[in-house]
Order: structure tokens, then C-alpha cells, then sequence
């Protein structure tokens, strides 16, 4: 039986992310960004299994395997897409972290003369 998206569960998990945001906050070294990033990756990670667990089960209208053949067939229809994304998010990553390391050496040099 598939659960349905509903405020209530956007209200739960919304609760959940103020609550683990408050408990790292006073931490001595809270990044804002890192947390964001922390949690993107928590939620598409729950869309992943949550995707990978629709194709395995089907609709609630079918029988069996759902719309694939079963585990070796679910692989074979999200390999492309994360062999595709992957790379994209990583170049993002990579071009971000040399701004900041820029940014951080011309203050760096204004710091020192």
C-alpha cells in the first residue's frame, strides 16, 4: 500500500530538519551550506529508493514485478540516468570549489599587506 505525499508528512519532516538544525547549530563550526547539502542528499537519496521501490513493486493495479522485470531490469533503467547526472553535479562541485578557493586567497592576500 503506497503512502501519498501529504502536509502532514512535509510538516514531520520539516520538524525533523529544524530539530537536527538546531542541534548543530551552537557547534563551533556550523556551515549553513554544508547542512543544506547534508540534507539534499538525504532527501535524494530517499527519492532514489523510493523510485528504485515503485519500478520493483509496480502500481497498485498490477501483478508481480512492476513496470520492469525485475532487480537486474530496475539497474538496467537508473544506470543511464546517474551515469548522465553524476558527472553534471560533479563539474558544479568542482567549479564552486574553485571560486571559494579564489575568494579565499585574494582575502588571504589583503590580510597579509
Amino acid at each position: 500500500m503506497p503512502c501519498r505525499p501529504s502536509w502532514s508528512l512535509a510538516g514531520i519532516v520539516g520538524i525533523i530538519s529544524c530539530g537536527l538544525l538546531l542541534l548543530v547549530y551552537g557547534e563551533s563550526h556550523f556551515n549553513l551550506l554544508g547542512f543544506v547539502v547534508v540534507m539534499t542528499a538525504s532527501m535524494l537519496s530517499g527519492l532514489r529508493w523510493t523510485i528504485t521501490q515503485v519500478l520493483l513493486q509496480g502500481t497498485p493495479g498490477s501483478s508481480g514485478h512492476g513496470a520492469s522485470g525485475g532487480p537486474v531490469e530496475v539497474l538496467l533503467q537508473l544506470t543511464p540516468g546517474k551515469h548522465c547526472s553524476a558527472p553534471f553535479f560533479v563539474c558544479i562541485s568542482l567549479f564552486w570549489c574553485h571560486i571559494v578557493a579564489q575568494r579565499r586567497a585574494i582575502l588571504l592576500r589583503h590580510q597579509v599587506s
